[in-house]
């Protein structure tokens, strides 16, 4: 399953590898520029499948016209601008492009992205790096065949933590089920037959 492309337009350094660093980790190819032309430029060079975008950027162009003229190129593109300025929302509104409102959690981000991109997005069987120490933790025990009260006994975590990892494990290798979630983390090498 190849990677959805985000080409990222952010002018804070900072700010930008943040976002880059946290959307790489959720299975993300992320092309990251610090304005509107460096990243019409990345998008000239590498169709992006998605656009995530500051409305102020530091060049003359802002997040809006940044968006309009790359979905006018490419109409399949999907857009997100971010932003925590005053009115930011409405003036997105007014292009009909979706807003999310500065600062926000990253989980707000890939839920709002992935709600945009449709079912199955930046979701891939082929690269478990996004597992967590904790997951990773989980995923051994539901290969010794340990149930969700188990498991939290095991770690000394509550039940309720115990099926939220391991829910976050199901999803993220797009299990439905404890012997797909298996069959797929055997293959990967990360549990023993």
């Amino acid at each position: 399953m190849r990677q959805t492309i985000i080409l990222l337009a952010e002018d804070e350094p900072d700010v930008r590898r943040l976002l880059a660093s946290a959307l790489k980790q959720q299975n993300f190819s992320v092309l990251p520029a610090g304005n509107a032309r460096e990243a019409l430029e990345l998008f000239h060079q590498q169709r992006a499948d998605f656009l995530l975008t500051d409305l102020q950027l530091p060049d003359g162009m802002d997040g809006l016209e940044l968006a309009d003229r790359i979905l006018k190129e490419q109409p399949r593109t999907k857009a997100l601008v971010m932003s925590g300025g005053p009115d930011s929302e409405a003036l997105a509104a007014e292009r009909g492009l979706p807003f999310l409102a500065k600062p926000f959690v990253p989980a707000t981000l890939f839920e709002r992205i992935r709600q945009l991109l449709g079912p199955g997005a930046a979701r891939s069987t082929d690269d478990a790096e996004s597992l967590t120490n904790r997951e990773k933790e989980v995923l051994e025990l539901v290969a010794e065949g340990c149930r969700t009260k188990d498991i939290a006994t095991r770690l000394g975590i509550s039940f309720k933590t115990a099926a939220c990892h391991r829910s976050h494990i199901m999803d993220k290798f797009g299990a439905h089920n404890a012997v797909v979630l298996l069959r797929v983390a055997i293959r990967k090498g990360l549990v023993q037959p």
